[in-house]
């Protein structure tokens, strides 16, 4: 009797333990959600992140702040929330750009400066930015075709600028060049900014670049606007071709996205709750309406494991490019 008595007490004490637990899990949230930025306030990327912070937090019922930590190429923010507790409520905002620093060190056979599939915990995507083939009217073409047709006339003729090496609008020109077997010569500027400033001065013929601030220049008839790199078309010239379709280019298509990611080891059921709730923001038009297309983004949603399995692809895919084109870290 003693003996069954006290093995129902052990029973007894060991679920007492696991319902604290259970009810923090239950909970979360229950206290404010911090999203770190590797990059200083303005921009897509800050101006999303906290017209998202606005909206998941009136949906979450709790505060969701926003806190930059530029510097030392995100590393500064990415060290930050890989050894921040694992319990959900600190979140690293990731883009595209970083699967692409990832496959330079691939590519040079050195080390990464951080592996984000294993120090972190992928989430989901949230919005995708809209990049495109934009050319001076200078150049005298009209279409992708004629663009082409006009590169191989004159090989080494079209410069192209771009935001810096290995970033998205170089890795979308160096894959249609592979594509496509047109030379053009890479500019790199300090940003996209800088580079559409020369093509306006006509000192560039081409960029690849992040549609939403050469929009204005394209509606003005500064700038053409030949398609874009992404897989659909978009939402804000629906009207132009991706380049896939506009030439032979099977496959082709280079997706500029923004997603979070959680430190790695947290918990499944706070990553699927945190997920829950980028697809339920998604969902609201109003949100996409007024957040997302003035800033040249659209929804881009993915799961945490699709988000990993695209990450994954991407790195692949672009250590190999970097490899062919002997890229290297800029210091």
């Amino acid at each position: 009797m003693n003996n069954e008595l006290s093995r129902r007490d052990i029973l007894a004490l060991g679920v007492a333990a696991a319902l604290p637990a259970a009810a923090s899990a239950q909970a979360f949230p229950n206290r404010p959600i911090r999203i770190v930025l590797g990059v200083p306030p303005g921009g897509s990327v800050d101006t999303l992140a906290r017209a998202a912070a606005q909206q998941l937090s009136v949906q979450m019922g709790v505060p969701v702040i926003v806190d930059n930590k530029p510097g030392a190429s995100n590393k500064i923010a990415t060290d930050f929330v890989a050894k921040s507790p694992a319990d959900g409520y600190t979140l690293l905002s990731v883009g595209s750009s970083a699967p692409m620093t990832e496959a330079v060190a691939v590519a040079n056979g050195g080390e990464r400066m951080f592996d984000t599939l294993r120090d972190f915990t992928t989430v989901g995507t949230v919005a995708g930015n809209t990049y495109a083939l934009v050319v001076s009217p200078t150049l005298g073409v009209n279409n992708v075709a004629e663009f082409i047709a006009f590169a191989k006339a004159r090989p080494g003729f079209i410069n192209y600028g771009s935001a810096g090496v290995a970033k998205t609008d170089h890795v979308a020109a160096e894959l249609f060049s592979q594509g496509t077997g047109v030379k053009m010569v890479h500019v790199p500027f300090k940003g996209i900014g800088e580079a559409i400033n020369q093509m306006l001065a006509g000192r560039i013929h081409a960029c690849f670049s992040a549609l939403a601030p050469m929009a204005p220049h394209i509606r003005a008839g500064k700038l053409r606007l030949l398609g874009v790199v992404s897989a659909e078309r978009s939402q804000l010239f629906p009207d132009a071709p991706t380049l896939a379709e506009a030439v032979p280019l099977p496959g082709y298509a280079v997706e500029a996205w923004i997603g979070l990611v959680a430190p790695a080891r947290t918990p499944p059921e706070v990553v699927t709750r945190l997920n829950a709730e980028i697809a339920r923001m998604l969902k609201d038009p109003a949100f996409v309406k007024n957040q997302l297309v003035p800033n040249g983004l659209e929804p881009f949603y993915k799961t945490g494991p699709d988000m990993a399995a695209m990450f994954r692809g991407e790195v692949d895919k672009y250590a190999k490019l970097f490899k062919t084109i002997g890229v290297k870290l800029e210091s």
